[in-house]
């Protein structure tokens, strides 16, 4: 349903946008739950969301339109501003899961703990940070997350760093 919404949405834009009319906005085939008509256009929902459609004014070839509306008819409309309108939906289905990537990684509320799970031998932290040590602090800087860790002690090549542990609680 979200999909066929935003494909439809995406045509239903993009003719608002050039000014063409928009007789219908339509999610759902079958028998209509709701209908209303704001403004120009009728916005229905119907009982099966298998698809949907966005009826412009002119969009058929038999379709009649009057000498006052004809500049607002998809028909009338110059070729690129038609394959515009008609792009829009696929355009806005590809664009969907790009958005929804970015706002799901950026608000990820599951960032791993600044745990430590095991130590390079040889390393500065060999045998002073043990597994399972909990990092709170990186020279008085509160560390929530792993990522948060990683990015100070990469913003701090071959200094040394104070951290506060918590160690078997």
């Amino acid at each position: 349903g979200t999909l066929i919404f935003v494909h439809e949405l995406g045509h239903f834009a993009c003719a608002k946008i050039f000014d063409v009319r928009v007789l219908a906005f339509s999610i759902g085939f079958g028998p209509r739950l709701l209908s209303a008509r704001i403004g120009e256009t009728r916005y229905v929902l119907s009982l099966l969301p298998i698809g949907g459609y966005v009826k412009l004014l002119g969009e058929g070839p038999t379709d009649e339109v009057g000498e006052a509306e004809r500049e607002r008819s998809f028909s009338e409309q110059p070729l690129w501003k038609r394959l515009l309108i008609v792009f829009a939906g696929p355009a806005m289905n590809f664009l969907l899961p790009l958005v929804l990537f970015f706002v799901v990684a950026l608000n990820d509320p599951f960032l791993p703990a600044p745990v430590i799970g095991t130590g390079v031998a040889g390393e500065p932290a060999d045998g002073v940070l043990l597994p399972g040590d909990r990092v709170l602090t990186v020279d008085g800087e509160e560390i929530r997350s792993f990522d948060d860790l990683t990015r100070i002690v990469q913003r701090n090549p071959g200094r040394s760093l104070e951290l506060g542990i918590e160690r078997d609680g």
